[in-house]
C-alpha cells in the first residue's frame, strides 16, 4: 500500500512513525497505554458470530470503485482475519447488475463506503478523521471515508481484540458500536492522502512530501488533518489559483501549498524556527528615500557574481548576495563603503536582512569576507536563505563548495557560527510572504519545488530561491542564478504573475533559449544585469539577452560591470538615457 510504504520510510527518520494510532470506546489506558479518544460513549451490543467451525458466516465486501488505498485496506483486513481465525472468508465487491436492486439480505462485512444501506448511513455521519465500527442487522460495518480513517478502523478491530474465540469454539465480533477519531501523535505530520505521494529529505532537518494528481479540495481537506494533528494556522496566502498555508506546533512548522496548473501539493516540514514576520507586526519609521545599488563586479580574482543593496525607508538595508570573496578584500570593502555612505554619519550600518539566492561562491563569498572584516562595524538583524544538504552538494557540479577556502559554503557556516550565531535565520519556502520594512518579498520558487530533481541532476544553480519584491508599489523579479528548467517551472506555476516592473537578469546572462519565454512573461520596463563588462559583450548577442536589449518596452538596462550604480525606488528613468552600454568603457583600476 502506498501510504504504508511512505510510513515505513518516514519511520526511519522523518518524524512520522506511529502516524495513525486510533482509540475507541473499548480501548483503555491499561490496554493501549493511551487515553481513549472516542467521540461518543456507546453501549456495547451482543456479539455477532462470524464462524462456525471452519465455515465463515460472512462475506467481506468493498466498493467496486474503491481506490487503491481502500482495496489495500480490505486485503489487509481479510489477510489479518484469515490469520486470526484460520477460516477462509469469501471476498468481493458491492457490484450489482444494472437494473437490479442491492441485495441487503446477505451477511456481509462492509469495508469502506459501499452501496449497502448500513455503510451509507455510517459514512453520512462521519467527518474526515472519524471512523465507525458497528453491526446493523446482518451487516458488519467497518467504515472510514478516506484512506487514513479506513486504515485506522481496520487497525482498531485487531488492536482492540474485537474478534475473539468464544466458549463454543466460534469466532465472534464484539465491542461495537464504536465511533472514534484518528489519533495523531503530538506534533506529527499526517500523510497526504491523495494522488501519488513521494517523500524527499531536503536540508537542515527539512522534509518534502509531494503529491501529484490531487485537487484543491483534497488539499483543503489535508489542512483539516493538520489542524486535527494539533497544528495551528500561522498565515495563509493565495496567488492566482495557487494556495499556500503555514502551520505551527510547539516543535514543528509546516508549509503546505497547492499548485493548480500542475495539480500538485507539497507539504514541507522542519523543526520550528524563525517565522516570517506578519504584515501587522511589520513596524518601522520612515526616515529616508529607498534606493537600490548594484555594485560593480570586477575584482582582482574573479569577474563575476551579484551584489545588490537596497536601502529601506527606515535607513536599514536589505542585501541580495554580495559577490565573490576577493583575496585582498576588495569586494567586502566596496560593500562596506556603500553601506557607510548611505548611513547617517556616526551610526553603524544596520542590515535588516541579508538574502542569499544560493550558495555558489560568487554569491556568498563576499559575505564570508565581510563577516570576518566588518562584523563588529555593522549590525545584521536577520538572514534569509534555503540551501541544499551537503550530500547533494557533494554529488553536484559544485562539490568544491564544501572545501574550507574563503568563498565556500563551509566558510559561510563557520562565519555564521563565529559571528552571527544569535541572528535569526528565515528559511524561505514557496508561497511565503516576508516583510522587511517597506519591502514585501514573495517567494515564488525554491529547491523544494524541483524534487525529485535536484542539484545532483541539474547543478547548484537549480537551488536558486526566486522571489518578487514590491517596494513603493514597484515590483521586481529577482532571478538569482535561475536556469532554464526552474524558469519553465516558474512559468508553469505562476504564469503572468511573474510580470514585474523590473527584472534581475538570470544567471548573469548565461541562461538558455528558454529564457526568451521567461523574459517575455516577466515583461519588464527596467533590467538589472549583474555581469562584468567583458561578459556583457560576449553574451549580449544571445537570443535571450537580445530579447530585452531590443524590447521596445525596456527603457534602461543597468549593467553592473560598468560601475556601481544607485537608483531611487520607485525608479523612473530620465528622458533620453542611454538604454545600455554600447562600447568598452575604461577598465576599473583594480582589474588585473
Amino acid at each position: 500500500m502506498l501510504v504504508k510504504k511512505i510510513i515505513s520510510v518516514l519511520a526511519a527518520g522523518l518524524l512520522l512513525s506511529g502516524m495513525l494510532t486510533a482509540c475507541g470506546e473499548t480501548e483503555t489506558a491499561e490496554t493501549t497505554g493511551d487515553t481513549a479518544a472516542d467521540t461518543a460513549q456507546n453501549v456495547e451490543a451482543v456479539p455477532v458470530i462470524l464462524t462456525e467451525g471452519q465455515t465463515a458466516k460472512f462475506k467481506i465486501v468493498r466498493a467496486e470503485d474503491a481506490n487503491d488505498a481502500v482495496v489495500d485496506a480490505a486485503i489487509d483486513f481479510r489477510k489479518s482475519l484469515t490469520e486470526l481465525t484460520g477460516v477462509n472468508f469469501e471476498f468481493g465487491t458491492d457490484w450489482t447488475k444494472k437494473g437490479t436492486e442491492v441485495d441487503e439480505t446477505q451477511p456481509e462485512i462492509l469495508l469502506g463506503v459501499t452501496n449497502r444501506a448500513a455503510s451509507q448511513a455510517a459514512a453520512g455521519e462521519l467527518n474526515a478523521i472519524q471512523y465507525r465500527i458497528d453491526a446493523v442487522g446482518n451487516k458488519i460495518v467497518i467504515c472510514g471515508i478516506n484512506q487514513m480513517s479506513m486504515e485506522a478502523a481496520v487497525e482498531h478491530v485487531f488492536k482492540n481484540n474485537m474478534i475473539t474465540l468464544d466458549a463454543n469454539g466460534c469466532f465472534v465480533f464484539s465491542g461495537f458500536p464504536v465511533t472514534a477519531e484518528v489519533q495523531f501523535g503530538d506534533g506529527q505530520v499526517p500523510t497526504y492522502l491523495y494522488g501519488n505521494v513521494e517523500v524527499f529529505e531536503s536540508s537542515g532537518g527539512t522534509y518534502v512530501m509531494k503529491a501529484t494528481d490531487t485537487t484543491a479540495d483534497q488539499y483543503r481537506e489535508y489542512l483539516g488533518y493538520l489542524e486535527a494533528a494539533g497544528f495551528t494556522l500561522y498565515t495563509d496566502n493565495q496567488i492566482k489559483d495557487n494556495l499556500f498555508a503555514t502551520y505551527v506546533s510547539d516543535q514543528l512548522q509546516v508549509n503546505a501549498y497547492y499548485i493548480a496548473p500542475n495539480n500538485t501539493a507539497r507539504v514541507i516540514w522542519e523543526p520550528r524556527g524563525v517565522l516570517p514576520i506578519l504584515e501587522a507586526d511589520n513596524k518601522y519609521e520612515e526616515k529616508t528615500t529607498t534606493t537600490l545599488t548594484s555594485i560593480n563586479l570586477e575584482t582582482v580574482k574573479v569577474n563575476e557574481g551579484a551584489s545588490h543593496v537596497i536601502r529601506l525607508a527606515d535607513g536599514t538595508f536589505f542585501i541580495v548576495d554580495g559577490g565573490f570573496a576577493d583575496d585582498n578584500g576588495v569586494e567586502a570593502e566596496k560593500l562596506y563603503e556603500v553601506l557607510v555612505k548611505q548611513t547617517p554619519e556616526g551610526e553603524k550600518p544596520v542590515i535588516a536582512a541579508w538574502f542569499m539566492s544560493h550558495c555558489h561562491g560568487d554569491h556568498i563569498g563576499t559575505f564570508n569576507d565581510f563577516a570576518i572584516r566588518y562584523h563588529d562595524k555593522t549590525v545584521v538583524e536577520s538572514f534569509i536563505y534555503n540551501f541544499p544538504k551537503d550530500e547533494e552538494i557533494a554529488a553536484s557540479d559544485s562539490p568544491y563548495m564544501l572545501d574550507d577556502s574563503l568563498p565556500r559554503y563551509t566558510m559561510f557556516r563557520k562565519v555564521i557560527a563565529d559571528y552571527y550565531s544569535d541572528v535569526p535565520v528565515i528559511k524561505p519556502h514557496t508561497g511565503n510572504v516576508i516583510y522587511v520594512k517597506n519591502m514585501k518579498m514573495e517567494i515564488l520558487g525554491t529547491l523544494e519545488d524541483c524534487y525529485p530533481m535536484s542539484i545532483v541532476n541539474y547543478g547548484m544553480n537549480y537551488s536558486t530561491t526566486l522571489f518578487k519584491s514590491t517596494i513603493e508599489g514597484q515590483t521586481m523579479l529577482w532571478l538569482g542564478d535561475l536556469q532554464t528548467n526552474a524558469g519553465m517551472l516558474a512559468i508553469e506555476q505562476f504564469g503572468d504573475y511573474l510580470q514585474s516592473d523590473m527584472m534581475q537578469v538570470g544567471h548573469h546572462g548565461y541562461g538558455g533559449s528558454g529564457f526568451v519565454e521567461l523574459y517575455q512573461t516577466i515583461d519588464p520596463t527596467y533590467v538589472i544585469w549583474p555581469v562584468c563588462w567583458g561578459d556583457f559583450f560576449s553574451t549580449s548577442g544571445s537570443d535571450y539577452n537580445q530579447w530585452f536589449l531590443n524590447s521596445e518596452k525596456v527603457k534602461h538596462v543597468m549593467v553592473s560591470g560598468f560601475g556601481t550604480n544607485t537608483i531611487t525606488l520607485p525608479y523612473e528613468s530620465e528622458e533620453g538615457i542611454q538604454k545600455y552600454p554600447d562600447r568598452r568603457w575604461k577598465n576599473p583600476e583594480y582589474w588585473d
